[in-house]
């Protein structure tokens, strides 16, 4: 028999998932499509063999679907914001066609996955979305039958009225979605063997010898290098909110800059800090920790920017990638004459009235920017010693390190070379405030965009796991 006029494997194949949404994809049959359509049955084995390949197509098409649905939702997300789009657009559509979605539920043939590549992209969709959180497999297997089963689960029983408690099933699946982001950012990761280890990994401290200096260090993790130099005065503890996060996927190094916290200068007296000092020091750790012929990458905050800058102008042989939060390099600004007189002003302050009126004006003058540090008794007990040896810290960095730091001008040509392996980095809330105004000053000058960070000039300690996230993809993400 002739194929009926207007009838198509494609037309009948829709009409299936049409019904299947009404009736459920259990009840579908070719019978019922031909009633549909006014056509007796054998008409429509002109176009699908079977019930068997109907079914199969009504699957590869609702697949497709989802897929590209999904697909829209993460595109330009990462971390916790791919995640959050991932499953409203996975629950939406099983929601909005339950029958569909029971379709994509089905194995298919192997002769039919072959023409399915929704199902191979929903895949690639998944894993790339983990990969973000520094996953790799065997992790990348189960985190994504985590999510499958969490997903699939949440969905079917919603769709069926599963959920009788009088607490919105909305605010269970923003829990539920909370709840997955703090696992997959804290992963079990496994030894050689295969077997769990802990995820919150103590760091071991060590010291190295540099020329005028004993430097101490951090480190956790394994795989490449990741240097965190901490902002002027700093102290290696301070990123111990997103150090873990990072261990996952690298070696994490975290360093106390010379004459601060455990790090020891040979001078009997304080010295002013230099910024190309303090990259030579960083260079030495990097080549004492790596291979002869590896990179490593570095993040560098606030003061420990402008050194990550100037270790990528000195060294770039060693360097993957530099990622810059706010470097406060005052003397880019159009009004750099104003504020270098505002640290003059400062630093007479501290002189002549003491730490707290100086600090106090700093903050009043940087527009409130920095939140203030949590109260010792409120924090563990390592975080409360780091709050003791900052506070020893502040007059050091007041008399010997901020006039010197915000009045370097970097070597633009230089870092006009190396844009490819450099992030300049704002905070969400520093807006264009004194903090991140150098960053947009800089970007400017190089011809690059500033990404926007989560949190202030301190962010990632503002909001530790979506900073940690940001960075994780910033890593990993190659430059144009």
């Amino acid at each position: 028999m002739a194929p009926r006029a207007g009838l198509s494997a494609d037309r009948i194949t829709r009409a299936a998932a049409d019904l299947a949404d009404r009736v459920g994809f259990d009840n579908i049959s070719v019978s019922a499509l031909a009633r549909q359509f006014g056509v007796k049955d054998a008409s429509m084995y002109s176009h699908v063999a079977n019930l068997r390949e109907l079914r199969a197509r009504v699957a590869i098409l609702a697949a497709d679907e989802k897929t590209l649905s999904i697909a829209a939702a993460v595109a330009g997300r990462s971390g916790k914001d791919a995640l959050v789009a991932y499953a409203g657009a996975y629950r939406d559509y099983a929601l909005r066609h339950p029958g569909r979605y029971a379709a994509t539920q089905i194995p298919l043939d192997p002769e039919l996955a072959i023409d399915a590549p929704g199902f191979a992209r929903a895949i690639e969709l998944t894993y790339g979305m983990l990969r973000g959180y520094g996953l790799a497999e065997p992790a990348l297997t189960d985190a994504v039958r985590l999510l499958r089963s969490t997903f699939h689960g949440f969905a079917t029983l919603e769709a069926a009225g599963g959920f009788g408690h009088s607490r919105p099933a909305e605010e269970s699946w923003a829990a539920i979605l909370d709840a997955l982001h703090t696992a997959l950012t804290h992963w079990p990761t496994t030894d050689e063997k295969g077997e769990s280890m802990s995820t919150r990994t103590e760091p071991t401290a060590a010291t190295l010898r540099v020329p005028g200096a004993t430097l101490h260090y951090e480190i956790r993790g394994r795989g490449p290098m990741l240097l965190l130099l901490p902002g002027s005065g700093g102290d290696a503890v301070i990123f111990d909110a997103i150090a873990d996060t990072l261990a996952a996927r690298y070696t994490v190094v975290a360093i106390d800059p010379r004459g601060y916290s455990h790090s020891t200068i040979d001078s009997p007296t304080p010295v002013d800090q230099r910024v190309e000092v303090q990259a030579d020091d960083a260079f030495h750790l990097i080549e004492h920790l790596t291979p002869a012929g590896d990179s490593a990458s570095l993040f560098g905050g606030s003061g420990g920017a402008i050194v990550a800058l100037e270790l990528l102008v000195r060294h770039p042989e060693r360097i993957a990638r530099v990622i810059a939060h706010e470097p406060p390099l005052f003397e880019l600004l159009p009004d750099a004459a104003e504020q270098r007189a505002f640290v003059v002003e400062v630093h007479q302050l501290f002189r002549t009235n003491g730490l707290v009126a100086a600090s106090a004006r700093f903050l009043e003058g940087i527009g409130g920017t920095l939140k203030p540090l949590p109260a010792p008794e409120s924090v563990p007990p390592r975080t409360a010693a780091m709050l003791a040896r900052l506070t020893a810290n502040a007059p050091l960095m007041m008399e010997h390190e901020l006039r010197q730091f915000t009045s370097h001008h970097p070597d633009l040509a230089a870092l006009r070379r190396h844009t490819d392996r450099l992030v300049l980095g704002a905070g969400r809330d520093t807006s264009l405030h004194l903090p991140a105004r150098p960053a947009y000053a800089l970007a400017a000058e190089l011809g690059i965009e500033v990404t926007e960070f989560p949190g202030g000039h301190s962010g990632f300690t503002d909001a530790p796991a979506e900073f940690a996230d940001l960075l994780l993809h910033l890593l990993s993400t190659p430059r144009g």
